[in-house]
């Protein structure tokens, strides 16, 4: 999905808020590897799969996707957070292999480092952002191995 495809979803309704790390893997995953907020999204359009992007990630010129969501939404988005938006029919599924998650991942960590959704698309500051917040995570020793009988395994 491309920001245009994501601005339609925003302005046609298509997005609700997801139950957060409870219901997902995806988000329970993203939740330890990075330490910042992860807001959930539920999309009722057709995605391939999904997505996520910094909250200060501008889709608009001059409108940060936090800022976005705000005013089109009424969802409040942490400043500095994760904003994760899921299928609908992913984000309720409850055998996704942890293959499908690495790949999703993969792709997620690409996008966000390409800056595939902003207005710019120059992914210098988002590889940068990638790069601080999981430096982060290591100073911080928060590891996939302390999260054992979770969700995740």
């Amino acid at each position: 999905m491309e920001r245009n495809g994501l601005i339609a979803q925003i302005w046609g309704g298509d997005l609700s808020v997801g139950n957060d790390q409870k219901d997902s893997p995806l988000a329970g995953l993203l939740g330890s590897l990075m330490d910042v907020p992860v807001v959930t999204l539920v999309s009722d359009a057709e995605m391939l799969r999904p997505i996520a992007m910094m909250e200060e990630t501008e889709v608009l010129h001059g409108a940060s996707l936090g800022d976005v969501l705000a005013e089109e939404l009424g969802i409040e988005v942490a400043y500095g957070a994760l904003v994760l938006i899921q299928p609908r029919d992913f984000a309720q599924a409850k055998n996704v292999t942890s293959k499908e998650l690495g790949e999703i991942l993969g792709h997620i960590i690409l996008e966000m480092t390409q800056g595939a959704f902003s207005v710019n698309g120059d992914g210098t500051a988002a590889a940068a952002d990638v790069a601080h917040l999981a430096a982060g995570n290591m100073a911080s020793n928060v590891k996939l191995s302390v999260v054992s009988g979770s969700r995740l395994q």
